[in-house]
């Protein structure tokens, strides 16, 4: 405790250009870094659209070879996906000390900073209700698709589309949303100096956020297509698709908190 309250007392006050230049490269890198988000939401689009139509013979292709295509294309999608969020970083590293709260505060930076989040706050909070829409009416594809007779040409297929519908709700909430909360996040960047919270519960708690609105969108997908398509044979697909996007999340995450950790001992 006393190593951590030396050691804030001894951080450099963070400078007006220092705060600029942040909010610069944030402003600049804000459509990249959501578009990488709503590619790893998206990711298993292709796999579960290509072996459902293969399976319902919507396209000719056999479900072995549907499904390495599908698995072909959800690598590409996670490796865009990835070196964007690489090139983002690159263009943040500059500022990586401030990102880190390792800085003391300057009452000059936080009133800029507080100025720049009010000017764009319409925009956030239309963005934040506009998401909250997408998000909450995701399942709708689902529900409204099952409703579709089993007897009806391809019943399969359009089932399974349904949920790709409902990913892409949540990833269009997602690009709607975080690019308006540029400004936001460089208030709460600029006025944590000092503050050092533990990593490993950063990362946990990052994990946690996307598991608690992720995983119950999941169960919801999940019963309404085995209820009411009464798809009880085929719906048990989700878990594994949606467990491995997860663990592809999770994996992201724990993987690009520990590469700065050993940056920061180096």
């Amino acid at each position: 405790g006393a190593t951590v309250g030396v050691t804030s007392a001894a951080a450099t006050a963070i400078t007006l250009d220092e705060a600029k230049g942040l909010a610069d490269a944030q402003h600049r890198t804000r459509y990249r870094l959501a578009t990488s988000v709503a590619l790893f939401v998206m990711a298993a689009i292709p796999l579960i659209v290509l072996t459902a139509a293969a399976s319902s013979g919507v396209v000719a292709l056999s479900e072995n070879v549907a499904s390495v295509v599908g698995l072909l294309l959800l690598g590409t999608v996670v490796a865009i996906g990835v070196v964007t969020i690489i090139g983002v970083n690159r263009e943040l590293a500059p500022y990586r000390s401030v990102r880190e709260g390792r800085f003391s505060r300057n009452p000059v930076v936080t009133g800029w900073a507080e100025d720049l989040a009010k000017t764009h706050e319409r925009s956030r909070i239309t963005a934040l209700q506009i998401s909250v829409v997408c998000w909450v009416l995701s399942p709708a594809p689902v529900l409204l698709l099952t409703l579709i007779p089993n007897n009806a040409p391809h019943a399969d297929f359009w089932s399974v589309l349904g949920v790709a519908g409902t990913l892409t709700m949540v990833a269009l909430g997602l690009l709607i949303l975080l690019p308006a909360s540029w400004a936001n996040s460089v208030l709460e960047t600029v006025t944590k100096g000092g503050k050092r919270p533990n990593e490993a519960d950063d990362e946990n708690s990052i994990v946690g956020v996307i598991a608690s609105f992720y995983w119950p969108l999941v169960v919801a997908i999940y019963l309404a297509w085995s209820f009411i398509g009464d798809a009880w044979g085929r719906s048990w697909i989700i878990w594994p698709i949606c467990g491995v996007l997860f663990g592809a999340l999770a994996g992201g995450i724990s993987g690009i908190e520990s590469y700065r950790r050993r940056q920061r001992r180096g």
